[in-house]
Order: structure tokens, then sequence, then C-alpha cells
């Protein structure tokens, strides 16, 4: 009986560990995000993923904010980065920045 301690410890702390990390991939699939569009697709802001505080800040003082229109005008030959045109102007942004913003595609 004691030989299986070990095993019974190792299995109890991978469950632990399964249930602390568990995350909601029902929505995943879902989930679009700006660096996913391609050139000229146009798009509504739903909501800045807020794991980075200081990167929500910036997008948003740059003016991407929830509900506005955003369309992809260029993207660099080596995919970094992006040329937004939201609000009458354009904007250059980072791929992993715009990775962090979630969007509805608009036809």
């Amino acid at each position: 009986m004691l030989e299986n301690i070990p095993l019974l410890m190792y299995i109890l702390s991978v469950i632990i560990l399964c249930i602390t990390t568990r995350r909601d991939y029902s929505r995943v699939s879902d989930m679009q995000t700006l660096d996913m569009l391609k050139i000229g697709q146009r798009a509504r802001v739903l909501r800045i993923n807020d794991d980075n505080p200081a990167l929500k800040q910036r997008l948003l003082d740059m003016g991407i904010t929830t509900g506005v229109i955003v369309r992809i005008d260029k993207i660099s030959p080596l995919g970094d980065p992006f040329c937004l045109e939201l609000r009458n102007y354009r904007l250059l942004v980072r791929r992993a920045d715009v990775s962090a913003v979630e969007i509805e595609v608009l036809p």
C-alpha cells in the first residue's frame, strides 16, 4: 500500500493543476482578433484583452476603443506592423499588439 503513495501524490497533483489552470475554451473558437484579418477587411472592436493593462491603455490612447470600426489598410511584407484605418486616420500597430483586440468581422 505504501508503495502506491508516490503515484497517488502524482495523480492528485495533476488533478489539482488541471483544476487551477482550467480555461474557458468554449468561446475560443468563436473569438477573432484583429491580426486574423486580411487587407481590406473591416471589423468592429468588441473588446481589448486586459491581460496587459499597459498595452490596453496604449491601444485606448491610440483610438482603438470598443465599438470603433477598423479596416486593415496594409500589412508589411514580413507581416509586422499592420496599417489600420480608423476614425479617419491611419495607424501603424505591431502584430503582437493587435492580437489583443477581439473583433467582429463586418461584411
